[in-house]
């Protein structure tokens, strides 16, 4: 398991159809034909003229996060869509491709034609190097639309993958950790809270740790387990997720961090 980027979807319920209609649009027709009042030929910030026929615009183009520290918590600001069309656009759907931002729409689903809608955009700091992120709108037609959004992780260390689902009922398995620097400087793993786990030999400026499932979920069911910062339990009482800190001799933001969910 690798630090992917997940689709993260909010849908209605005629987006499970509206959804084959986005990638088939998306998959380069050259003479796309564009929704009333849409503007085939003007280039988009993309420098695309199909994007820039669609009927939801971003108001600023692509929007750059700019620097965010891996060690520093979530950070969220507001932009805004615009319904650039002559006919009423009703967003039926909409998804970012990872996993590091979440976008929310507000306000209404519907939009007249040059109505605007705020949409939140946090991004949860993960990974290293420039994240390109792409939010998509679904409508009626199919393909409503883009955000783009930028960001570039600097300074620390992160792990990969950071987030691991242990499943009750599975075999013991050894979890392989890599803990990369941002700035791609060689790291160094030093310790790791809580100890379910070992410190292997770094690969060149790869820092390698192996976590233990079964060591996880003893240490979760343990009273020390459940007094530990780290440790969540569900409704129900039982374990359901442990924060794993891998303290390493980056500079800044040395603590990468690992969050193993259990799965009854």
């Amino acid at each position: 398991m690798r630090n992917a980027c997940t689709v993260m979807i909010r849908l209605a319920a005629a987006f499970a159809f509206v959804l084959p209609a986005v990638v088939v649009a998306g998959c380069g027709d050259a003479s796309p034909t564009p929704p009333p009042g849409g503007t085939p030929g003007r280039s988009s910030a993309g420098g695309s003229a199909f994007l820039a026929s669609r009927p939801i615009q971003s108001v600023n183009g692509k929007i750059d996060f700019g620097p965010v520290s891996p060690c520093g918590g979530d950070i969220s600001r507001t932009e805004q869509i615009r319904n650039q069309s002559s006919g009423d656009v009703e967003i039926l759907g909409y998804a970012s491709n990872c996993a590091c931002l979440e976008a929310e729409l507000l306000g209404s689903k519907k939009l007249a034609p040059g109505d605007v809608r705020d949409v939140k955009l946090t991004v949860h700091p993960s990974g290293s190097g420039v994240r390109s992120v792409a939010v998509e709108f679904a409508y009626s037609g199919g393909f409503a639309g883009v955000m783009r959004i930028e960001h570039s992780m600097t300074g620390g260390a992160n792990a990969f993958p950071d987030q691991v689902t242990v499943r009750a009922g599975d075999r013991p398995a050894i979890i392989d950790i890599d803990v990369i620097a941002s700035d791609g400087a060689a790291v160094r793993a030093l310790s790791i809270d809580p100890p379910i786990g070992s410190i292997l030999p770094p690969e060149g400026k790869v820092a390698k740790v192996a976590l233990s499932s079964f060591e996880a979920a003893r240490f979760a069911a343990s009273p020390e387990g459940r007094a530990h910062r780290g440790f969540r339990a569900g409704p129900d009482g039982k374990p359901a997720s442990l924060v794993v800190d891998i303290t390493t001799d980056a500079v800044a933001c040395p603590v990468a961090t690992v969050k193993l969910t259990f799965d009854p």
